[in-house]
């Protein structure tokens, strides 16, 4: 099940690599596998965000939109979770909480979950090779640009919004977790 699963990831996530040549844009050839944790049990993605104080909002929208169940399967995958703070500061994040808006806040959270294991040492060797940005894949089918400016590692949403990478690659069982000081908007 898990060959099976990965098989789909992969063959849905053949279309991650970037059309535009590594001078400027590029997704790195393959992901890291998953690495190992950082101390103690390994948790999920979706029981890392629960267990998180900085993450009780982004783990009842996981809840409401079901995908705490895509997040607790096998993956892998990578996760560039916003805070609750980041969340508190976007008034068009805090009203996708309404019932409303379960559609929109379906495709925010898409937007923030890529397959695939992408720690910032992948990054790094494509800053390395002269990219200068790395493009990824999301879940919602649209594009996240991942870059550096001197420490600090940011990622991009297709309205050229930046968040600050916070903590960097957590360990999770399934993958890796970033945390982010905004929302990304697809």
């Amino acid at each position: 099940m898990k060959k099976t699963c990965f098989a789909l990831l992969t063959l849905w996530a053949t279309g991650c690599v970037s059309s535009q040549g590594p001078s400027r844009t590029s997704t790195p050839s393959q992901p890291t596998s998953p690495a190992a944790p950082a101390s103690g049990g390994r948790v999920n993605i979706a029981q890392h965000a629960a267990r998180s104080q900085e993450h009780s909002i982004l783990t009842k929208a996981l809840k409401e939109t079901g995908f705490v169940n895509t997040l607790q399967n096998s993956g892998p995958f990578t996760v560039f979770a916003p805070t609750d703070s980041a969340f508190h500061k976007s008034p068009e994040a805090t009203a996708l909480l309404q019932p409303d808006q379960m559609n929109r806040l379906r495709k925010v959270l898409a937007y923030h979950i890529v397959t695939g294991v992408w720690q910032t040492k992948n990054f790094q060797e494509a800053l390395d090779r002269g990219i200068q940005r790395v493009e990824l894949r999301t879940l919602a089918g649209e594009y996240i640009y991942v870059s550096k400016n001197g420490d600090q590692w940011l990622v991009t949403d297709k309205t050229g919004h930046k968040a600050k990478l916070e903590t960097t690659d957590y360990a999770v069982s399934n993958g890796i977790v970033h945390v982010t000081d905004a929302v990304l908007w697809p």
